[in-house]
């Protein structure tokens, strides 16, 4: 059931007006400056605290027929602003909260079964917020994440990213992040030797026999391994589940040793394209002595590398590279490995993953 309260004014204030007066009362509401109050009409979005929230409002001129018994009480004020509320403490905090800042600092009158006082509405405010935070913090992602959360119990999260653990030399695991304006959700896989340099984590390429599908096919995008699923599925989190604990667990437990990762990452990307693939296959060739291997993946780099692109981070892969062909051309192979343990620290506090190192032994 519906809760409506009538806010009463002499005059519609305005976005800013209101805003000084939530601000002067302590109260964490923020309306939104794009919108002015005249132009209320349905549900309003605010931000509760740092949360998005919102409550349906809607402006009228007040109709003394509508409750000719507080005709009397209301004097110059025929402003009638309606805050449309049901049960839920997100809601229900933002009527509370704007309705209060009125009647303390725009002399307003608010009515709901009887008139209220403005100190009884502040305290109903501060009782349902710890309530309404909570309930603003809800997210389609966050409400999607936990449930997968608490079934992986082989992933440790950290944010948007789910490593699978032991983490061992390869960073191996499932990224699952919102797209703008929460209409769906990206997910997409990792698997990044520890020892080739990265300045974020990236996602790979998926395997094509794994199998992973996408709620939008029409937009799946195969050559970056990234599928985009729809929140309002309500079998997405076991879906998620299933693809990790079937398909992903058992691939990951396959690349565990760093030279059946070498292996398999070489039989993927040898012919590829993506730069960041043939990157990180040659460095992970190198750290197991596959040292043929990684010069042919040094090789593939230059037939794939656009001469004329010289961006600043493809110069520097190029160089990186470029190093590790000229120390195995070389023989340097205790140069390669300090190298490549030195970008494995790097990559260490990059990812952040120092903590799960420890747990994972």
């Amino acid at each position: 059931m519906s809760i409506n309260y009538l806010v009463f004014v002499k005059e519609l204030p305005s976005t800013a007006d209101w805003q000084n007066y939530l601000n002067q009362a302590e109260i964490p509401l923020t309306l939104l400056k794009s919108v002015e109050v005249a132009n209320y009409c349905g549900f309003v979005p605010m931000r509760l605290g740092s949360y998005k929230a919102g409550v349906e409002i809607y402006i009228d001129d007040f109709d003394p027929n509508y409750l000719p018994e507080i005709n009397s009480h209301l004097g110059d004020r025929k402003k009638m602003i309606t805050f449309s509320f049901a049960g839920d403490a997100s809601t229900a905090c933002c009527a509370y909260g704007a309705a209060a800042a009125l009647a303390k600092f725009a002399n307003a009158l608010v009515y709901c079964e009887g008139f209220l006082l403005c100190e009884q509405i502040l305290s109903d405010f501060k009782e349902i917020l710890p309530q309404a935070r909570k309930e603003a913090s809800q997210t389609p992602h966050k409400l999607l994440l936990d449930p997968v959360t608490k079934k992986l119990p082989q992933f440790k999260r950290k944010g948007n990213d789910f490593f699978y653990l032991p983490i061992g030399q390869c960073a191996r695991g499932l990224m699952v992040w919102p797209r703008p304006r929460n209409e769906s959700f990206a997910v997409g896989l990792f698997v990044w030797p520890l020892c080739a340099h990265a300045d974020r984590l990236f996602i790979g390429q998926c395997p094509i026999d794994l199998g992973i599908k996408a709620h939008f096919p029409d937009i799946y995008q195969q050559s970056t391994g990234t599928c985009y699923w729809d929140y309002n599925n309500s079998g997405s989190a076991d879906e998620l589940v299933d693809i990790a604990t079937n398909k992903l667990v058992p691939y990951f437990k396959s690349i565990e040793d760093p030279r059946a990762l070498a292996d398999a990452l070489f039989q993927q990307f040898h012919k590829g394209y993506g730069v960041y693939e043939i990157e990180k296959t040659a460095m992970a060739c190198a750290a197991v002595g596959k040292y043929d291997e990684a010069l042919i993946m040094f090789e593939r780099l230059k037939e794939t590398s656009n001469p004329a692109l010289r961006y600043d981070w493809m110069v520097a892969l190029q160089e990186r590279c470029a190093k590790i062909a000229a120390f195995i051309k070389a023989e340097r192979f205790e140069d390669i490995d300090k190298q490549l343990e030195e970008w494995k620290s790097k990559n260490i506090k990059t990812f952040g993953i120092a903590g799960l190192l420890k747990k994972s032994g």
